[in-house]
């Protein structure tokens, strides 16, 4: 297990070759998301992957109760792991339960 401070750039991320890297909602608690999506893909061999879930927020407004820096929209995630370079591997957007007003999006993508 190794820990990395995604809203610090002036640490490497140094990752072994072979990796799993898991972000559950971490990424919404970010300053700049899609340079952190980038230090991820720069620092990841090709025989990694990375799982990541957000969730969707409602209103287009962040969750300030739940800090919350970021409010994504559906997609939002998978369109910016696109722009960095990831590959989709697969893919989830759903509420959590049906009926549910929590909704997530969650992909698994490799460099």
């Amino acid at each position: 297990v190794h820990m990395h401070d995604l809203n610090s750039s002036e640490i490497s991320l140094v990752l072994p070759k072979k990796s799993l890297i898991v972000a559950y909602h971490v990424f919404e608690h970010l300053l700049t998301p899609l340079e952190s999506l980038q230090q991820v893909y720069d620092a990841m061999n090709n025989d990694s992957f990375f799982h990541i879930e957000v969730p969707i927020e409602r209103d287009n407004v962040p969750n300030l109760q739940h800090a919350h820096m970021q409010a994504f929209q559906d997609f939002d995630l998978r369109s910016m792991l696109i722009q960095v370079g990831f590959k989709i591997s697969h893919s989830i957007n759903q509420r959590v339960t049906p009926g549910s007003q929590i909704k997530y999006e969650r992909h698994l993508v490799k460099k």
